[in-house]
């Protein structure tokens, strides 16, 4: 091998000796260019032979090595031989796609050396030698200063002004489509006989009966499946799968519960009880009662259901059994904090829940979609495919966990502290602070209250959060847009802050916060002058009482914060106006605060939820 090459390169050193130059006065020349030579090969100048890119044992006799990308042992840069529509990279050695019509290495194309004003001219790039008309079909006329004019058909070079544009779009050949030269509208363009006038009044009638769609039918059609009926009694059908004469249509006995079984339509029958592992409980108004697990018929109710989904044995889990959720069931050591990921991120794309996450993610299922409109489909933070929008497979009871969406599982307490304290029925209570284990309830929250777990919240001891339901948002674009009602800048999530009455423009914090609003004018109103809460501000006879009815949750709530003081007896009367089931909530509301000893400056309260015992300190 090394003799040969030797040799090689001693036929080389005698041609650039003898001087020799391409063309028929150059014996054993091979080749003028790279792309005379096969893949693999560049030219060499000197001698217009076909070499090997990089030969190590070839470079090793003229002392030189192979660089890192192939380059003739240490020379000039070559490709070899590049496919078509490819060009050679002189700094890379690559070939790289460029397109260009004329071979001067100019044109579109990361591949290319810069673009081409002219591709059909190789020696024209750009500069006084480029057209300045832009004329595809090459007859002088298009769009430029260096053109004859107007081009009116830039497919024909032999038309581009004058008679021949006045052409007409007539498919079936009678004269009559679109454009200047046809002589007029065709109504028709698959039937040449028919353009305009009574031919045109046809009707759409698929199964022959005169009734359909058009000027040409003697009416509508109700059932274009049947040619002998089109109107009347015949439209009047019953759609009923199991015939039993009841289903759906006016032509039915009446709707039927069971449309697969004959002889149930209506009454007991159809009370039926959909119980999988056949214990009695399910669902239905045949059921003795729900069940909390269909795949155990030993187990419906009671503390059977209470069971934790731990992998681990840590404790931690799915489950209303468990002590929380855990972040990593393969470790029993790590449950929550900062042994968890940085990033929950379940599609892959970056975003997800988590200081290592780019950002959060809307929808952690689909790895295309993170934020922006793509989120109106589905709102699924989690990843689980559950959530909010018409593309999710169906709600989420928690977008915190991708493994739960509905039942037992969302009975468990969400407790990024662990202190087991936090939201949801598996909690000792309500948490105020989700960022420190020593605080749940009482005078501490007034440091920080902190719901998300983020270390963001209201407080002296922590920064402010725009949202404090996402652990991953408590400032910039992810915040909530900015409710201001009475156009004043201030309002819920703004930037100027909190307004104090948002009805009125002139009025966000200060003395004029203690006004009282009073349609009525019987002093019982909205705001901290009032006399109380009015439960019918268009009434002034009627403020509280049985005069109110029944008030809802929300109405209840207000009605409590604006009794003075929080004065016990104007706090019951509240809940005596509360509808059935809301009384409830409000009783529990009550007691949260007489039993938390609120003061002038802290209330603790309930949210108006079914999970009447949680507890929140927020500002008075």
């Amino acid at each position: 091998m090394r003799h040969a090459v030797m040799a090689m390169w001693s036929l080389v050193g005698m041609l650039v000796i003898s001087g020799c130059s391409w063309g028929d006065d150059c014996p054993g020349c091979e080749c003028q260019s790279d792309t005379d030579c096969a893949q693999g090969q560049f030219c060499d100048p000197a001698s217009h032979t076909c070499e090997d890119l990089c030969a190590p044992d070839s470079c090793a006799d003229l002392g030189r090595e192979c660089g890192d990308w192939p380059d003739g042992c240490g020379g000039e840069v070559h490709c070899g031989a590049c496919p078509t529509g490819q060009v050679c990279n002189a700094t890379t050695g690559q070939c790289e796609l460029c397109a260009d019509d004329d071979g001067d290495g100019y044109g579109e194309g990361e591949g290319c050396l810069g673009p081409d004003c002219d591709d059909r001219d190789a020696d024209c790039q750009s500069g006084d030698c480029c057209p300045a008309c832009e004329d595809a079909d090459g007859d002088g006329c298009g769009e430029g200063s260096g053109c004859t004019g107007t081009d009116c058909d830039e497919s024909d070079p032999t038309c581009c002004q004058g008679a021949c544009c006045e052409r007409c779009e007539d498919e079936d050949g009678d004269g009559f489509g679109e454009g200047p030269g046809c002589a007029g509208a065709d109504c028709d363009e698959g039937d040449s006989g028919c353009n305009q006038g009574a031919c045109c009044e046809r009707c759409e009638d698929a199964d022959g009966d005169g009734c359909g769609e058009g000027p040409g039918c003697a009416g509508p059609d109700c059932d274009e499946g049947d040619p002998s009926c089109c109107q009347g009694a015949c439209c009047e059908r019953c759609e009923d799968a199991d015939g039993d004469s009841f289903g759906e249509g006016p032509g039915c006995a009446g709707t039927d519960c069971d449309e697969g079984d004959p002889t149930c339509w209506q009454g007991a029958c159809c009370e039926r009880c959909e119980d999988a592992d056949g214990d009695g409980y399910g669902e239905g108004p045949g059921c003795s009662g729900p069940d909390c697990d269909e795949g155990d018929p030993a187990c419906c109710e009671g503390a059977c259901c209470a069971r934790c989904e731990d992998t681990d044995g840590d404790g931690y889990g799915e489950g209303p059994g468990c002590l929380g959720t855990d972040c990593d069931e393969d470790v029993s050591s790590c449950h929550a904090g900062d042994c968890c990921s940085d990033c929950s991120d379940n599609d892959g794309d970056g975003f997800g829940m988590g200081p290592g996450c780019q950002g959060a993610d809307c929808n952690d299922s689909d790895p295309l979609c993170h934020d922006g409109e793509c989120c109106i489909s589905c709102f699924d933070p989690d990843g689980d495919g559950y959530g909010y929008g018409e593309d999710c497979a169906g709600l989420d009871c928690t977008e915190l966990d991708p493994l739960c969406y509905d039942g037992p599982c969302c009975e468990v307490c969400f407790d990024p502290d662990g202190d087991g304290y936090g939201d949801g029925p598996g909690c000792e209570g309500f948490d105020c602070n989700q960022s420190d284990p020593d605080c749940y309830i009482g005078q501490c929250c007034a440091a920080c209250i902190d719901l998300d777990g983020d270390g963001h919240g209201v407080g002296t001891a922590c920064d402010p959060d725009c949202d404090d339901e996402d652990p991953d948002c408590f400032a910039g674009e992810c915040c909530p847009a900015c409710i201001d009602w009475d156009g004043d800048g201030f309002g819920e999530n703004c930037e100027a802050g909190d307004d104090c009455n948002d009805e009125d423009p002139d009025c966000w914090i200060g003395d004029c916060c203690g006004s009282c609003e009073d349609d009525d004018g019987d002093g019982y109103g909205r705001g901290s002058g009032c006399e109380g809460w009015d439960c019918d501000d268009s009434d002034p006879d009627c403020y509280t009482g049985a005069c109110c009815g029944e008030l809802g949750c929300d109405e209840i709530l207000e009605c409590i914060l604006q009794c003075p003081e929080l004065e016990e007896t104007c706090m019951h009367d509240c809940r005596d106006m509360g509808a059935p089931g809301e009384q409830e909530k409000a009783e529990a509301l009550i007691a949260c605060i007489l039993e938390n000893e609120c003061t002038d400056d802290m209330c603790v309260y309930v949210r108006c939820t079914s999970l009447v015992s949680d507890c929140l300190n927020v500002s008075r």
